[in-house]
């Protein structure tokens, strides 16, 4: 499958306190998509021309200043019916040059098909 990468700009800097701010291209976003900014990511509540209102520290992120002019990455984040979830699990084993994560307990990470997401870090 092809895997679309959709990046925009912060049009100022964020602050911890601000739920709302402006994006360079807020058409690539729509309410329910995932940002993330710097190591923040956040939920998106509404899109109103380019301004975008956000949930902030979502998925055991913290909320953090942004600097203007940084980068939002739109998340291609599946799931089925549920919301996202938090699964701490011990991996061992890995190395900078690992491709492949063996998971004993896929269930529990909610992955059920090809082509979903884990965060590490």
């Amino acid at each position: 499958g092809v895997i679309s990468i959709r990046k925009t700009t912060t049009g100022g800097m964020l602050q911890t306190t601000n739920t709302s701010f402006t994006l360079t291209s807020a058409s690539i976003v729509s309410i329910g998509s995932f940002l993330q900014i710097d190591d923040e990511i956040m939920e998106v509540r509404s899109v109103v021309g380019q301004v975008v209102g956000v949930e902030r520290g979502k998925v055991s992120t913290s909320m953090t200043d942004h600097a203007d002019g940084v980068t939002a990455t739109v998340l291609s984040i599946a799931t089925v019916n549920a919301p996202l979830a938090v699964v701490n699990v011990t991996v061992g084993g890995l190395s900078k040059d690992s491709t492949q994560i063996n998971v004993t307990s896929p269930a529990a990470m909610e992955l059920t098909s090809v082509g979903q997401f884990i965060r590490i870090g």
